[in-house]
């Protein structure tokens, strides 16, 4: 099941990439920048990997999330362009975020669901201080900027990914694997969260009167700070139903 778990947090994270975008909080580019290689997201960032999937199918996810609730709430202008059969690349004619025409790549216009010309180089702010040969470090740079929306989609993402667990008997290791092997990340959601830092996270949830996540109360009743560990030569990972950390056999 950790197959369709990834199905879900692409689904999710694009999803609530719409709503920022329609709430004018973050551009299409910049998310693609921003959550792409920069960060250990896809290199096709989240608006061109859900081109890639398909929107129908994105859209047929975020409809079957079993108890998804707001977090997989589509904005008009996303069923606008399903509507408009504006699917991603399986449509070319249409296009989907992105539109291939001859000579250039244009971006869509969310609120005239047109495709217009842009600077495919142009680098926020916010990831030209994340210059560190350092993955961890970029992500900690950008995940710790002042941005709203990158820290709603970076909660969002590891809050609902925790709460996966245990589905279908999936662990977080193998969820982290499918989404570097099948999704392209660089890093999964759990292995994102060990590098941001746990402690972090929570404590803005808390500032925030969100709820915390069950798994991860757990987890500090056992002791355990990271989702991964290293003991006697041997990279482990928190096993949330036997409360022990468990051999990941790297």
């Amino acid at each position: 099941m950790s197959e369709n778990t990834g199905i879900l947090i692409s689904a999710m994270l694009t999803a609530a990439a719409c709503r920022l975008v329609e709430q004018h909080e973050i551009s299409i580019h910049d998310t693609d920048v921003l959550f792409g290689k920069l960060t250990g997201f896809s290199g096709n960032g989240i608006f061109g990997s859900a081109d890639i999937v398909g929107l129908d199918k994105i859209e047929a996810a975020c409809s079957s999330a079993k108890n998804g609730g707001a977090i997989f709430s589509l904005p008009g202008f996303f069923r606008a362009m399903t509507a408009k059969n504006m699917l991603g690349d399986k449509t070319p004619d249409t296009g989907g975020f992105y539109k291939k025409v001859p000579g250039a790549k244009l971006i869509l216009d969310p609120d005239t669901l047109s495709h217009i010309a842009y600077d495919e180089n142009a680098v926020p702010p916010v990831a030209e201080s994340a210059d560190s040969s350092s993955l961890a470090l970029r992500q900690r740079a950008v995940f710790f900027s002042p941005l709203k929306a990158v820290w709603e989609l970076i909660s969002n993402c590891l809050c609902f990914s925790v709460d996966r667990i245990p589905e279908g008997e999936t662990s977080l290791a193998e969820i982290d694997r499918v989404m570097r092997s099948e999704h392209g990340w660089l890093t999964g959601p759990f292995e994102l969260w060990d590098n941001i830092g746990i402690w972090p996270v929570l404590d803005r949830l808390k500032r925030e009167e969100r709820p915390i996540p069950q798994n991860m109360k757990t987890m500090l009743i056992c002791g355990a700070e990271n989702f991964y560990r290293t003991k006697d030569g041997k990279k482990q990972y928190f096993h949330f139903e036997s409360r022990t950390y468990k051999d990941t056999g790297l």
